[in-house]
């Protein structure tokens, strides 16, 4: 239902994030299609200019939302079923981490709903923030976290945490940052609560060593390119009091500011746990506590400039204090679930079954603000714009049928062609540069010129080796800017000739300047991680295996149990 705007206009939808994702993706698709596999390099998407994305923004999710976007053969299709499964995987979480704690069935299932349909669920289908897909995952952390605080014995599963952080971790790096965030104050809470401190820690410490054999491709991938090249990270706010969570007269959720809605319940929740502090839970009092604070860390009230000042990374890597309403949402939201079936006070009313009414009618209120929201977003596709977020969009071809046409199109690259997203996000740029810190330093510019607008008549392709190849002819002997981006582990040659990387001359982003010759040119490239990638990689591939292994083992004695007992029953 939550997808049928979108379906009834047949739209693809596009925020600020669209083509940056789109790009990823359909370089996966492309490799598995193919089988022309880079872990590392942008063989297919990005113009094929061999840039490093994915390996350093959850590499195994960009495959398999590659894989869905094979299955689902156009960019329509794949952002529908990506929209469904979000709210599937968000909805059954949210469920079964509420009837964890004890809430009634059917406020379970209306407040998970509710969830399905608040702004960090809703914004993969409004404008394509990936923080989605890890607000998805959240229960299931969470699942986790209040298991850490249980009244019979706080403890830690250790296959359970390290698979759902493995999960995370694997599908987007911020989000896994905001896990830990949530885990931490319950560790916390946990360790104080149990009688078997030693117990209690040994199997946080085997989860986290686990977790990071679930995950080796990934920090050490990240390692492996961050230590040898300075890569551009993404856009620095410099003002990150103004991008803090604020409170809104809007009815629901937008991007910085928390509507009137969610205001009214979260408020409702905190005076409640206070007034009626004897009838709620330990669990309950505890939830509200941590994602209170996480609300007010998220908001203005925090003098975010000065912690920007003092920390300069958290203006690229965190950008948005609001982001942190990720954590608040979910635990005031689960806690809600748990007063409104915990207080007597409601319970007087079971005759007309007051909180299934209040449940049913704030999921209704949400789900028609989401839905009113999708159906203005997804008009604009019939449009003259067609883009409903064109910030920094270059376009070759802006005739809107030609636009719809080429996402139509069943060659799932043909909108790469005639439009393309300048982000110079993991770019290596000159050791010696400033970025962004030099007000000369224009990278979005020097990223579409050097691909997408760069008049070198250039033909790509990838051999047997999954080399990136480029062929072109040069009228006179000079030196060129190649599309296409080399880091410090590149290996490359020209005409045949080995290149000495340390002497290939590069633009300030990182693009390839090479002398060519008269006549026909060949350039290859490829990227050869460390010794030290290739083995975490290959450790992580045989850590999956034997919990693959050791999962399906359990299921089958199940299986077989279920089958022994069935018989002597009979």
């Amino acid at each position: 239902m939550m997808m049928l705007p979108q379906i009834y206009d047949q739209s693809v939808i596009f925020g600020a994030d669209s083509i940056f994702h789109f790009n990823r993706f359909y370089d996966t698709a492309m490799q598995i299609k193919t089988g022309h596999y880079s872990y590392f390099m942008s063989l297919f998407g990005f113009n094929q200019s061999g840039r490093i994305v994915n390996a350093l923004y959850g590499p195994m999710f960009a495959y398999l939302n590659g894989l869905l976007l094979l299955i689902s053969g156009s960019w329509f299709k794949y952002q529908v079923l990506s929209g469904i499964l979000i709210n599937i995987v968000s909805g059954i979480g949210f469920y079964k981490l509420a009837r964890k704690l004890g809430s009634h069935n059917e406020i379970a299932i209306g407040i998970a709903f509710l969830y399905m349909n608040t702004y960090w669920i809703t914004s993969w289908s409004h404008s394509q923030q990936f923080t989605s897909f890890g607000a998805s995952l959240m229960p299931y952390v969470a699942m986790q976290a209040v298991g850490m605080i249980s009244k019979r014995q706080p403890k830690i599963n250790i296959l359970a945490l390290a698979i759902v952080m493995a999960i995370v971790i694997q599908t987007h790096m911020l989000s896994a940052v905001f896990a830990v965030c949530l885990l931490i104050p319950f560790a916390l809470v946990g360790f104080y609560l149990t009688s078997e401190k030693y117990l209690f820690m040994r199997n946080g410490v085997a989860s986290v060593l686990l977790t990071l054999c679930l995950t080796g491709n990934v920090w050490m991938g990240f390692l492996d390119v961050s230590s040898n090249n300075k890569l551009i990270q993404p856009h620095p706010q410099t003002d990150l009091l103004s991008l803090s969570t604020n409170l809104s007269l809007d009815g629901g959720d937008s991007f910085g500011k928390l509507g009137i809605l969610s205001s009214f319940l979260f408020i409702t929740q905190i005076v409640l746990v206070l007034q009626k502090t004897s009838l709620i839970s330990f669990e309950n009092k505890l939830i509200t506590i941590i994602g209170t604070l996480f609300l007010i860390i998220s908001s203005s009230l925090i003098p975010w400039n000065i912690i920007g000042d003092s920390i300069p990374a958290l203006d690229s890597f965190l950008q948005f204090p609001f982001r942190l309403v990720v954590i608040s949402n979910i635990l005031l939201l689960l806690s809600i679930s748990l007063t409104l079936s915990q207080i007597e006070l409601v319970k007087n009313f079971q005759t007309v079954n007051l909180p299934i009414a209040i449940v049913s009618v704030l999921s209704i209120v949400f789900f028609t603000l989401n839905f009113q929201g999708l159906s203005g977003i997804s008009k604009s596709w019939n449009g003259d714009y067609v883009l409903s977020n064109r910030i920094n969009i270059n376009f070759k071809k802006t005739d809107p049928a030609v636009i719809r046409s080429a996402f139509r199109d069943d060659n799932l690259g043909k909108p790469f062609t005639i439009l393309q997203k300048s982000t110079p996000d993991y770019l290596p740029a000159h050791k010696d540069s400033k970025l962004w810190d030099d007000n000369n330093f224009h990278p979005y510019n020097e990223n579409i010129k050097a691909t997408f607008f760069n008049p070198l008549k250039v033909t790509k392709s990838i051999d047997s080796h999954n080399q990136l190849i480029l062929k072109w002819q040069g009228n006179s002997k000079k030196v060129v800017t190649l599309p296409v981006y080399k880091y410090a582990d590149s290996k490359m040659s020209l005409n045949h000739q080995a290149l000495d990387n340390s002497k290939v001359q590069t633009t300030v982003v990182g693009a390839v300047r090479v002398k060519q010759v008269k006549g026909k040119n060949t350039f290859k490239i490829d990227y050869r991680p460390s010794r030290a990638f290739r083995y975490m990689s290959g450790l992580t591939v045989i850590s999956w295996f034997i919990l693959i292994g050791f999962g399906a083992i359990k299921l089958f004695n199940h299986i077989r149990f279920l089958l022994t007992k069935n018989m002597v029953l009979k």
